[in-house]
């Protein structure tokens, strides 16, 4: 009898999510359904889903921070999903509220003018910045690689940030709607929430600018046709989990000012204060990188981020791991075994790579694999679905990490075979 998967998702990110789709606004839609004359209760409705969205573009200003408390529970790429969703939601909302609710005068045109800004910034970010939907619609794939040949890197995350504009502007239609504003407890609430919002977001932004951990190259060598290896001195960030990853940018080089994150291929202490990068040059970003890291050059380091290590410690400890990696998303599988491997705890690890040289790390796998407890598995081009199924092993987590497209197809297989999603992790970067 075929095994049905359960998707059972930790409490911590139904606690989230829950928070930030209801909690959060409720208070702020109390205020007027308890002090809204009469004349005006038909309108509740519309004027709460406004509200709702309002506090939703508020919440994925305070995502865009990316709070390393939240990344420790749901994970960076949970934030951006949470992020996409209450952006896309907010504007669900703001298209009935428009469509029920019309406005007039400068209300009217502050209002259109941030619901089409709003527009705007959820199909940027559906097509150039949520990748994970190119596995849903490949064809989106296809729109994304060209835009990004037309707009580069930091432009993308430039245009992203107007959904500041379009939060101002929202802020400044409720404070013209002539039966709103004389809702002074309402307008004093919302106004300040945005205030404090906002001013987080800048201090966020130019802490990270001004005051990151500062490193500079210590090498950087090619290690296979499209991958460089860069060693990074950063004595400020002298401890990280296993498997984290930090946010790099070149402060100093032009078109690099902006940030992009790479996992640390390290543990703490292994280099001395260095952090160890592999870097596929994949991008406008990466292929920068590949051509003005020298020795000496100034990086600046922001995180870590990660969830690796919390993953892990939240299930027995005595679990077997299995592990699907494929090209350079060994990166951050090997500090994680390499942390494990005094634990005598059974490690799998099926690694597979297009080509012989895109193999990373292999000689430290061979050596990681004098343990007992420890099998290292690898090759060049896919494994077959079966040879992939064999390694499912009664009680295991399993650890995914590589390609979308290989993260979703390991998952699929996963789940036919009864595997519960709360059992995997992986972490979707695409940029």
């Amino acid at each position: 009898m075929k095994r049905i998967a359960i998707r059972r998702f930790p409490i911590q990110a139904v606690l989230v999510w829950a928070a930030a789709l209801v909690v959060v606004p409720m208070p702020f839609t109390a205020i007027p359904w308890a002090t809204l004359g009469p004349m005006y209760r038909s309108m509740l409705t519309p004027i709460t889903a406004g509200i709702y969205a309002y506090i939703w573009m508020l919440e994925c200003v305070w995502l865009g921070c990316r709070p390393r408390w939240l990344d420790r529970i749901i994970g960076l790429p949970g934030i951006y999903v949470l992020h996409g969703v209450l952006g896309t939601g907010a504007l669900a909302l703001v298209v009935y509220h428009q469509y029920v609710l019309p406005s007039f005068g400068p209300a009217k045109t502050t209002g259109e003018i941030a619901f089409w800004t709003l527009v705007g910034i959820v199909a940027l970010a559906l097509v150039m910045m949520a990748g994970w939907l190119d596995t849903l619609v490949p064809p989106l794939a296809t729109v994304r690689s060209w835009l990004e040949r037309v707009f580069r890197h930091e432009f993308t995350v430039w245009l992203h940030r107007i959904v500041l504009v379009a939060v101002v502007l929202a802020c400044l239609h409720f404070n013209l709607v002539f039966y709103i504003k004389g809702l002074t407890a309402f307008i004093v609430t919302m106004d300040v929430t945005t205030g404090l919002v906002l001013a987080w977001y800048a201090w966020v932004k130019l802490r990270d600018r001004m005051f990151a951990a500062r490193g500079k190259v210590v090498s950087a060598r090619r290690v296979s046709n499209d991958i460089v290896e860069i060693l990074v001195d950063c004595p400020a960030m002298h401890s990280w989990e296993y498997g984290d990853f930090v946010f790099l940018r070149l402060p100093r080089e032009r078109g690099m000012h902006g940030s992009h994150p790479f996992s640390i291929a390290n543990l703490p202490g292994e280099h001395g204060d260095a952090m160890r990068f592999a870097v596929r040059i994949n991008g406008d970003f990466t292929e920068r990188l590949y051509r003005t890291a020298r020795a000496g050059m100034r990086v600046d380091v922001i995180g870590p981020f990660g969830m690796y290590e919390r993953f892990i410690a939240r299930h027995d400890a005595h679990a077997p791991i299995v592990v699907y990696a494929g090209g350079v998303g060994i990166t951050p599988i090997i500090p994680t075994i390499m942390a494990l491997s005094g634990t005598n705890r059974p490690v799998t690890v099926m690694y597979t790579a297009k080509r012989a040289d895109d193999l990373l790390y292999a000689d430290e796998l061979r050596k990681w694999s004098a343990s007992e407890a420890h099998t290292p598995h690898m090759q060049v081009g896919r494994w077959s679905k079966t040879e992939l199924a064999e390694q499912i092993t009664d009680g295991a987590i399993y650890l995914i990490a590589g390609p979308s497209g290989m993260i979703r197809d390991v998952r699929r297989m996963l789940l036919r075979h009864g595997v519960p999603g709360s059992r995997m992790f992986y972490e979707p970067f695409t940029r």
